[in-house]
């Protein structure tokens, strides 16, 4: 923003005192110092021309397609939950808002957009067969109270005891945003219901040989270990269970995809792994990288045929004493478009990137009829040569002479 604004206070003493060469040099230095800036603050410079606004909506149907795979966080006075079935059997799930569905054995069931308020709680009841895979349970039905925490997402595991009685264990609140990095981050969820394993460990290892390894104690506050999340290269791993006892699951196979989450659910009873399944907590990223390159292409062409045009109206068109104004004030119109998308990107003002990206594109269109109006009456003036270029080369009586 420096390097657009500052030339407005110093065009009228360059016009006056420096000289127009002189203030070329000035400037450039100016806007050099300028673009330096910028590119430590990540800012990128804008352009107001159709085809930039075709950019923006190039940008605005690609988010659109990202949205899919972005994940789906709860927002404000909202909370979410998740509830996953290690039971061999389905359940059925009553909760809020008259809500019954039918769990299968081994899926995740996710309810969004529950509204969170100060200490809301909610009841969800679980419930099934009484003969459950040759599981006689003492009780088919289970009462459960959830907790809504604003902007978290619960997850609750349903499980079985060595008492055949119907267990329920509710991981932190966490959010589920993806890495920076973009890569697949996984976290290891393992319940154990009895005494018969001691130092588990899970590794998780990729074909090149890298290995990350979770160590669970044999004592603990609760049934449930859950681990904090790694971040890991896209790729097929493996992962196995290993005990004092011995190997206690073959490796498996997974695969993590470039931008997902994951939870990976090992459930064990009297010394047997009898679930282990990996669940995604966000879909990971389904569009290609790629489709930057049309955007760029764009904006390039936006670049050259608007800027360049722009800045030779500025210098050609304007009175010689008026030139660097004009060049000035050009700069200034386009730090005012900076300053109006900084605006908006940091009041957030939509919540959906893409309809930002289409507003931008909506106010460049209506830029555009402005500026269609006022370029079909304005009267184009006579380009006089400079001075320094006032150079005329004649011949007479057989003699070449110069006359500046």
């Amino acid at each position: 923003m420096l390097c657009y604004i500052v030339p407005v206070a110093g065009a009228v003493c360059a016009d006056s005192y420096l000289g127009r060469y002189r203030t070329i040099l000035y400037f450039s230095i100016i806007y050099l110092c300028g673009n330096i800036l910028m590119c430590i603050a990540a800012i990128p410079p804008l352009d107001i021309s159709p085809i930039a606004g075709m950019a923006f909506s190039s940008a605005g149907i690609v988010e659109l397609a990202l949205a899919k795979s972005n994940p789906a966080l709860p927002g404000k006075n909202q909370s979410a939950l998740n509830v996953i079935n290690t039971l061999p059997c389905d359940l059925i799930v009553e909760g809020p808002f008259d809500l019954i569905k039918i769990l299968t054995s081994g899926k995740m069931l996710s309810l969004k957009n529950l509204p969170a308020h100060i200490e809301k709680i909610y009841n969800v009841t679980l419930g099934t067969t009484s003969n459950c895979d040759y599981t006689q349970f003492s009780s088919p039905v289970y009462e459960l109270q959830v907790e809504a925490v604003e902007k978290q997402v619960h997850t609750v595991l349903i499980s079985i005891n060595e008492e055949d009685e119907i267990t329920v264990y509710t991981t932190e609140a966490i959010d589920y945003e993806k890495s920076i990095s973009g890569r697949p981050k996984v976290r290891i969820a393992y319940i154990h219901t009895s005494q018969k394993l001691h130092n588990v460990t899970v590794t998780i290892r990729n074909a090149g040989g890298m290995s990350d390894i979770y160590f669970i104690p044999n004592k603990t506050p609760s049934d449930l270990s859950v681990s904090a999340y790694m971040e890991l290269p896209v790729g097929i791993y493996d992962y196995s269970l290993n005990s004092d006892e011995g190997l206690i699951l073959n490796p498996r196979t997974i695969y993590l995809a470039l931008g997902g989450v994951y939870t990976l659910v090992l459930r064990e009873r009297d010394g047997v792994i009898e679930f282990s399944y990996l669940f995604v907590m966000s879909p990971p990223n389904s569009v290609n990288i790629l489709w930057l390159l049309p955007q760029y292409f764009i904006v390039s062409m936006a670049e050259i045929m608007f800027g360049v045009a722009g800045l030779e109206f500025s210098l050609t068109q304007a009175p010689k004493s008026l030139k660097t104004i004009t060049l000035a004030a050009w700069y200034l119109s386009v730090a005012m478009g900076n300053l109006i998308v900084i605006v908006i990107a940091k009041f957030k003002i939509f919540t959906n990137q893409a309809n930002e990206f289409f507003f931008f594109s909506a106010l460049i269109v209506a830029d555009m009829v402005v500026f269609t109006l006022m370029a079909e009456k304005y009267k184009f003036v006579n380009i006089d040569a400079d001075s320094s270029e006032d150079i005329v080369y004649f011949k007479q009586e057989g003699k070449e002479k110069v006359q500046n």
